[in-house]
């Protein structure tokens, strides 16, 4: 593995935990499965090297909220709204849960969520993901990267004077 790769894998592996840290105090991970789905991923060929960062699709709404439902869909957010009550352990009597359910669905398909509402009020998401990965990360990648070529380069300048 390149000193590029291993740079990469470190900045990874420290933008997932600080992904994982950011859904927790943030409240946006009440199963644990949006944590658990971030990983990065380092891809190294010979002439490239890349630093991948995923999560579920729906990781996105952490951060900015979900808006009204312009077509109707397949039923899934109903679905999801079931399983949220089920795992942030609301203590509501299981008769009534498909009830609450189909309200906050209702609610959400006409007016989207809270997240978005504030997001739309203010131009600012909740900072879930936008806290982690920003500008200045990304500037720290690019800085530490630019280090590692010149590094790199004098290494090989070095190397090449001496074989004269």
């Amino acid at each position: 593995m390149s000193e590029l790769a291993t740079l990469f894998t470190e900045y990874g592996n420290e933008t997932v935990s600080k992904l994982r840290q950011s859904f927790a105090s943030k409240g946006v991970n009440a199963s644990g499965r949006l944590s658990r789905s971030v990983e990065s991923v380092v891809t190294e060929t010979q002439n490239f090297t890349s630093l991948q960062v995923s999560m579920f699709e729906y990781g996105v709404t952490s951060e900015v909220g979900r808006g009204p439902t312009k077509n109707s869909g397949p039923g899934d957010l109903l679905r999801r709204i079931r399983q949220w009550i089920d795992d942030k352990g609301l203590n509501i009597p299981t008769n009534e849960k498909e009830g609450m359910a189909y309200a906050i669905t209702k609610k959400i398909h006409r007016e989207g969520t809270l997240q978005f509402q504030k997001t739309k009020a203010t131009g600012k998401g909740s900072g879930a993901i936008s806290d982690v990965v920003n500008e200045e990360l990304i500037d720290d990648i690019i800085s530490s990267v630019a280090d590692n070529i010149v590094i790199e380069t004098a290494d090989a300048i070095q190397f090449n004077a001496s074989n004269k």
